[in-house]
C-alpha cells in the first residue's frame, strides 16, 4: 500500500510536468504586456492550442517509433529551451521578429505537451488504473502550485509599474519564476524514468511468467506425446479493438472533449462575471477579493473531482455514470446566464447559491475529466490496446481544450 501511494504521487508530479511550462508563460501576465503587447497571452494560448491540435496528429503514427523515454527528454529539452529563451528574446528590437521567434517556440510546446501527454496516459494505464487519475490530479494541482509560486516571487520584486526599475523588476520575477519551473519540468521527467524502469521489470517479470507458462504447456504435451507449437501456445496479442469496446473508448474520450468545452466556455464567459448580491447592496460592482474567493474554490473544489474517483466512489462512478454526468453538465449553460443576466441586478442573484453551483461545476468537472482516462481501460485487454486506447482519448481531451479556447478568445 505504502508503495503504491508513493507510485501514485510520483504520478501527480508527472501531471506537473506535462502543462507546467505553459502555466508558467501565461502567468506572467505584466512580463508580457510590459515586453510585449497587453493581448499576447491570447496569442500565446492560440499558438500552445496550435500546436497542441497539431501534435494529436502526430501522438500516434510517433507511438511505435520512439520509446517513453526519449518523449520525455525531448518534452524536457523544449520545455527548458522555452522557458530559457523567453527572456533573452524580450530584447530583440524588431517587433515582429520578436513576436515570431517567441510564439513558434510555444508552438512547439504545444506540439510536445500534446505527445508528452499520451504517452504519459498510455504509460500510467499500463501500471494501475488510478495513476492515470494521478495525473489528471497533478495537471489540477499544477496551475494552482504556479499560481501560488508566482505571487511569492511577485511580493519579493514588488516594484511600482511607475518606477524607473520595473522593467528590471520584471525581468528579475521572471528569471527566478521560470527556473522555479524548470526545476518542477526536470523533477517530473526524473520521476517519469523511474515509472518507465518499473514498468520495464513489470513487463519482463510478466513476460518470464509466461515463458515458464510455455515450457509447463510443452513438458506436459511431451510427455503426452502430443506434438507442440509455442507459436501456437503464445499467442499474439489482439491488435484491434471489438467494436463496442472502441465505441465506449471513443465515448470516454468524447466525454473528456464535452466536458472540457462546457467547463471553459462558461468560466471565462460567466463565472467571473457573476456580481455577489452582498457587495451590489453596497452599490460595489467587485472586488479583487471577491475574484480571489472565486479563483480558489474552484481551484479546491476542482482538485477535489479529480481525487474523488480515487475514494471508495470509484466503483459506482461507471462509464454510464460518467456519461450522464458529463451530459447533465449542459444544466450549467442555464445557470450562469441566469446569474449574470440583466448586469444591473441579475435574475437569481445570491451569493450561497453562487457558491454551491460553483462547487458543482468544479467538482464535476474533475471527476468527469478523471473518469475519461480511467474508465477507458475497462474496455481494454492487453497493453496493446491500453496504449492506444490512451492515445485515443489524450486526443479527444486536447480537442475539448483546442475549441474552448479558440471559442472563447475574443
Amino acid at each position: 500500500m505504502k508503495k503504491q501511494s508513493i507510485q501514485y504521487l510520483g504520478f501527480i508530479l508527472i501531471g506537473f510536468g506535462i502543462y507546467m511550462a505553459y502555466y508558467s508563460l501565461v502567468a506572467q501576465a505584466n512580463y508580457w504586456i510590459y515586453y510585449y503587447d497587453a493581448e499576447f497571452t491570447a496569442v500565446i494560448s492560440t499558438a500552445h492550442f496550435l500546436g497542441e491540435l497539431f501534435g494529436c496528429g502526430l501522438a500516434i503514427p510517433l507511438e511505435k517509433r520512439i520509446t517513453y523515454k526519449q518523449v520525455s527528454i525531448i518534452h524536457m529539452l523544449i520545455s527548458s529551451f522555452v522557458i530559457i529563451s523567453i527572456v533573452p528574446l524580450g530584447f530583440i528590437q524588431h517587433y515582429w521578429t520578436k513576436i515570431i521567434l517567441t510564439v513558434l517556440p510555444v508552438f512547439v510546446l504545444g506540439v510536445s505537451n500534446c505527445v508528452f501527454s499520451g504517452f504519459s496516459i498510455s504509460l500510467s494505464a499500463r501500471i494501475a488504473s488510478e495513476m492515470t487519475g494521478a495525473i489528471q490530479v497533478g495537471i489540477a494541482v499544477a496551475s494552482v502550485v504556479i499560481t501560488f509560486v508566482q505571487d511569492i516571487v511577485t511580493g519579493c520584486f514588488n516594484t511600482p509599474n511607475t518606477s524607473a526599475f520595473y522593467g528590471l523588476s520584471l525581468i528579475y520575477n521572471a528569471i527566478v519564476y521560470w527556473s522555479i519551473t524548470l526545476i518542477f519540468v526536470i523533477t517530473s521527467i526524473v520521476i517519469f524514468f523511474a515509472q518507465v524502469n518499473f514498468l520495464d521489470k513489470k513487463d519482463k517479470f510478466e513476460f518470464r511468467q509466461k515463458q515458464m507458462q510455455v515450457q509447463y504447456v510443452s513438458d506436459v504435451q511431451y510427455k503426452t506425446e502430443f506434438s507442440l507449437d509455442l507459436n501456437q501456445v503464445e499467442q499474439k496479442p489482439d491488435t484491434d479493438f471489438a467494436p463496442n469496446d472502441r465505441k465506449w473508448i471513443h465515448l470516454m474520450g468524447l466525454s473528456t472533449c464535452v466536458n472540457c468545452i462546457i467547463h471553459y466556455t462558461i468560466f471565462p464567459l460567466f463565472v467571473l462575471k457573476v456580481p455577489s448580491s452582498y457587495l451590489l447592496q453596497q452599490n460595489i460592482a467587485s472586488t479583487d477579493w471577491w475574484i480571489l474567493g472565486i479563483l480558489t474554490v474552484q481551484c479546491i473544489a476542482d482538485c477535489v473531482g479529480r481525487v474523488l474517483p480515487k475514494t471508495k466512489c470509484y466503483k459506482y462512478l461507471t462509464s454510464k455514470a460518467e456519461i450522464i454526468l458529463c451530459a447533465s453538465r449542459f444544466i450549467f449553460y442555464i445557470l450562469f446566464p441566469l446569474m449574470t443576466l440583466p448586469t444591473s441586478k441579475p435574475i437569481i442573484c445570491n451569493d450561497y447559491f453562487y457558491f454551491i453551483v460553483l462547487v458543482s461545476l468544479s467538482v464535476s468537472y474533475g471527476v468527469v475529466q478523471t473518469l475519461g482516462v480511467m474508465r477507458y481501460q475497462d474496455f481494454c485487454k492487453n497493453n496493446w490496446q491500453l496504449t492506444r486506447g490512451g492515445f485515443i482519448v489524450n486526443i479527444w481531451l486536447t480537442l475539448g481544450l483546442g475549441i474552448s479556447g479558440f471559442a472563447t478568445l475574443g
